[in-house]
């Protein structure tokens, strides 16, 4: 269900600070129930998450500004082809780190950032589940969830900074994948993504190459453009009739 609230990040429907006086007894069952991101057909990456992504999923950039990189999860508007009917993530696929992090996510509180939770997720419980606090204190399963919401938005940063440069130097370019049935018979595209335009990559200049590769984006820029042979795995899980044609500019 999204949020009543656009302003929230995707998946939050009632984010709030992490409080000894609010949420003293309260808790975070294990996640095994991925529901609410059944409707999410792509999330934000981060930097070191491109290396094992690509394996899985389609890495693209978004076209709204600021720009950034994204996972595709889907063919369809509000539909993720990784979860399951029963709300588990399809064997074998990566779980990106924006849906791990789920249901915590940093808040702001008294203009700081500190660790929030959404208290309407299926995982949070006022009476049980993991302890959110031990004796008045944040329990261990909290400081791992601070170190990796910290460690999400450094990865998150380094992204926006890689985007930003890629716009900079014009190498993305508007792409669509085109998919049709086995038979012939219909046609449906995904757009509203770009794409790194390898030639442009190619032709950069040599100082910019080479501070590309100081700052370790160079590795980025080939995950991003392997992970485009992953568009053939994902019309198959749409429907088995239905494969991927390719894609145009």
């Amino acid at each position: 269900m999204p949020p009543s609230d656009p302003s929230l990040p995707m998946f939050y429907q009632q984010p709030r600070a992490l409080l000894t006086t609010v949420h003293a007894d309260c808790g975070i069952e294990p996640v095994t129930d991925y529901s609410f991101a059944a409707s999410a057909n792509s999330v934000p990456i981060g930097a070191e998450e491109f290396y094992e992504a690509q394996a899985h999923y389609p890495i693209v950039f978004t076209t709204a500004e600021p720009a950034t990189a994204v996972v595709v999860l889907g063919l369809e508007q509000d539909r993720n082809l990784f979860v399951l009917d029963d709300h588990s993530w399809r064997p074998g696929s990566y779980i990106p780190a924006y849906v791990r992090r789920y249901p915590f996510v940093f808040v702001t509180n008294d203009n700081d950032f500190v660790l929030g939770v959404d208290e309407a997720a299926a995982s949070f419980s006022r009476t049980g589940g993991q302890p959110l606090f031990e004796n008045g204190e944040p329990s261990a399963m909290t400081k791992r969830a601070i170190d990796f919401c910290s460690a999400f938005q450094v990865q998150d940063r380094i992204v926006r900074e890689f985007t930003a440069a890629l716009q900079a130097h014009d190498l993305l370019i508007p792409h669509r994948a085109d998919f049709q049935d086995a038979g012939g018979q219909g046609r449906r595209s995904l757009t509203g993504f770009t794409m790194i335009d390898e030639p442009r990559f190619t032709g950069l200049a040599d100082e910019v190459f080479l501070d590309w590769r100081k700052r370790n984006w160079l590795g980025l820029v080939y995950a991003h453009l392997l992970s485009m042979r992953r568009w053939r795995s994902l019309a198959p899980l749409l429907d088995p009739t239905r494969m991927e044609v390719g894609g145009a500019a």
